[in-house]
């Protein structure tokens, strides 16, 4: 692999691979043409592909010959003639998307111009977190790994580590959510915060649970300013000794809620403005203004993930906590009162809703959140979220 961002990799980072004779290997293969048109074409460029994501990731250079006496030396940039470049670049996205499973979740495509019509292809495949990916092209169905000499199916004994590892994976997840909730629960908390309801959100990188991602502190201050919290009230950072954290205070001076960017890469969001109430006898709540405010958070921390170059896929946890008898309301045009929602209101302390599994960050929020909406408004005694169209969220505030 080129260590280099994809995104600023030139003509001359090509050169280098040749005047520095880069051999093909585990992170690196070149290819002269594009080959995806016979069945055996086809498959051996997934299976190229899946190795990378299988292994430790890694480059599909095309446009690239390398020497007919040292197969695996580069020899010369010729690039591949291509008509339009943009409808080419889509046309690999879709088909590996199409064909190998599950579908590997941070590929990306880069062209370099070399003169005329003429490119070379970048296909960089990170290390995937979700194993193993399978080929399943026309009838093939094949698992693949890469050593120094390129790629080569998988063993019986591999594929179990490789099932093992993405099972073991989901488990850390899990266990990570559930002991910060249980953390969080009893005010074990990166900053001093009064005993009341919370709203968390856990925003997990796979990789995060990956010991060589380790993010550098002033990285991480960079972009940390530009964590989200609940209500875009004044910020206040501060170190910690997971990583970087904005607060927010009330009038009081109250810590009201935070964003934590870990050096990992996980973000912990925790908000007890949203849910406070001036009378213990009427918590009611607007549900869909808090959907608002989790789509608007949820938005803004991807983006930072996504400028710190952090892959995907990412897991994204909403949980309440301490909100048994706390009543979701709709907008009627006043004020909400008891009659509003009767037979209504959560019956558990704590509500953890489905988790949204984002395997690309262009992904729009809006389309994934249906479920754990639905599920919050569930729990609260109504049958679904008001504020969907099509599995759209659409803000409404009122059933139709």
């Amino acid at each position: 692999m080129i260590n280099k961002k994809l995104e600023e990799i030139t003509l001359e980072d090509l050169e280098n691979l040749i005047v520095d004779s880069v051999l093909e290997g585990r992170t690196i293969e070149y290819k002269s043409k594009l080959n995806i048109g016979t069945r055996k074409e086809k498959i051996t460029f997934l299976a190229h592909v899946s190795s990378f994501a299988n292994t430790v990731g890694g480059d599909l250079i095309i446009g690239i010959r390398t020497s007919s006496t040292q197969k695996s030396k580069p020899e010369s940039i010729d690039g591949i003639e291509i008509d339009d470049i943009d409808k080419t670049k889509n046309r690999i996205s879709n088909f590996i998307r199409d064909n190998i499973q599950p579908r590997i979740p941070d590929i990306k495509i880069k062209e370099i111009h070399l003169q005329d019509q003429r490119y070379v292809i970048i296909i960089r495949i990170n290390r995937s977190f979700i194993l193993p990916h399978r080929v399943s092209h026309d009838g093939h169905d094949k698992f693949y790994m890469r050593s120094t000499a390129g790629k080569y199916p998988m063993s019986v004994d591999e594929l179990r580590i490789a099932f093992d590892l993405g099972k073991d994976l989901s488990e850390r997840i899990g266990n990570f959510k559930l002991e910060r909730l249980s953390q969080i629960s009893i005010n074990e908390l990166p900053v001093e915060m009064i005993d009341s309801a919370k709203i968390t959100i856990h925003i997990i990188p796979y990789s995060s649970f990956n010991f060589n991602q380790y993010l550098d502190i002033e990285l991480i201050e960079h972009q940390g300013k530009k964590l989200a919290t609940f209500n875009n009230f004044d910020t206040f950072p501060t170190y910690t000794l997971k990583g970087y954290l904005r607060y927010e205070r009330d009038i009081n001076g109250d810590i009201t809620c935070y964003s934590h960017l870990y050096r990992s890469g996980k973000i912990e969001i925790l908000d007890i403005y949203n849910l406070r109430v001036h009378n213990e006898d009427l918590k009611i709540k607007d549900g869909t203004y808090l959907e608002k405010k989790f789509i608007k958070v949820i938005e803004s921390n991807l983006q930072v993930l996504k400028e710190l170059n952090i892959p995907t896929p990412v897991v994204i946890f909403i949980s309440l906590l301490g909100v048994k008898d706390y009543v979701l309301s709709t907008r009627t045009g006043r004020p909400p009162s008891i009659h509003d929602t009767l037979g209504k209101g959560f019956k558990e302390n704590i509500i953890q809703l489905p988790e949204i599994i984002l395997n690309d960050y262009e992904t729009n929020i809006k389309k994934v959140t249906k479920l754990p909406f639905d599920t919050l408004w569930n729990a609260n005694g109504w049958k679904r979220s008001p504020n969907f169209e099509n599995n759209l969220w659409v803000e409404k505030g009122h059933f139709t």
